[in-house]
């Protein structure tokens, strides 16, 4: 479901697309999880500090870099063309506010950068709490699709 694109069935590049961006911990305890070539690059100014700069090559061919703290070794930053409802663009995301929480260092803040559109993301607070036996099920505008 999109305000921007409407609501739609996913598949194929855009399923794939979708399933991977839905991983909380793709750009964190699983980063580079499924790369085929991961290389550091340089040393950068990046948002003012001193930073790794990383080249990385997923499974599905597509380059991103990536942006490490030297002094804390946190994510900071991700360069990378994202499939979207307009197709392929460049997309910016920076990560910042780190906090611990649960015995894991969290980002608090997430900023993205796509297409002209510029997003910001406050995460407040995070529970750990059990999932609603019903979390998953399809909100009734795709169940009226999927019956079409």
């Amino acid at each position: 479901m999109d305000p921007e694109s409407g609501n739609r069935i996913l598949s194929g590049e855009a399923l794939q697309a979708m399933d991977e961006k839905s991983n909380f911990y793709a750009d964190n305890l699983q980063l580079g999880k499924d790369a085929t070539k991961q290389k550091t690059v340089d040393v950068v100014t990046f948002n003012g500090v001193e930073q790794y700069r990383v080249f990385l090559l997923n499974k599905n061919g597509e380059e991103s870099y990536l942006y490490f703290s030297q002094k804390t070794g946190l994510l900071s930053g991700v360069d990378r063309i994202e499939l979207s409802a307009m197709g392929k663009v460049p997309t910016q995301i920076r990560f910042s506010n780190y906090v611990q929480l649960d015995g894991l260092k969290t980002v608090r803040r997430i900023s993205i950068s796509q297409n002209g559109v510029e997003s910001t993301i406050v995460i407040n607070s995070v529970s750990y709490d059990d999932l609603a036996t019903n979390a998953f099920d399809l909100p009734s505008e795709i169940k009226a699709i999927l019956n079409d």
